[in-house]
């Protein structure tokens, strides 16, 4: 599977933050490190940001590790309500 990865690297975009990898990975295998993150500066979401873009990106590159999976912080959101002309003769 990585030979084909190798192969069709050419095919991929240039601008790719890391190239792809197979990793055979067993899910119910027991984490072997959990880390906590906290900051006393950063809100919780910025915190969530570097762990993913970062911590996780790094920790997943190191030879040996097959999986980085990320739990628990707070990822942005936005809501949106539309004012359309129905609505505003109801409001």
């Amino acid at each position: 599977m990585q030979a084909a990865i190798n192969a069709g690297g050419s095919l991929l975009p240039a601008d790719l933050p890391a190239p792809p990898v197979y990793a055979k990975v067993n899910p119910a295998d027991a984490p072997v490190l959990t880390l906590a993150l906290t900051s006393q500066t950063l809100p919780l979401t910025e915190v969530r940001n570097l762990a993913d873009t970062r911590l996780a990106l790094k920790i997943s590159q190191v030879s040996g590790v097959g999986l980085v999976t990320l739990a628990g912080g707070q990822r942005p959101a936005v809501r949106i309500r539309p004012t359309t002309a129905r609505s505003r003769r109801w409001a």
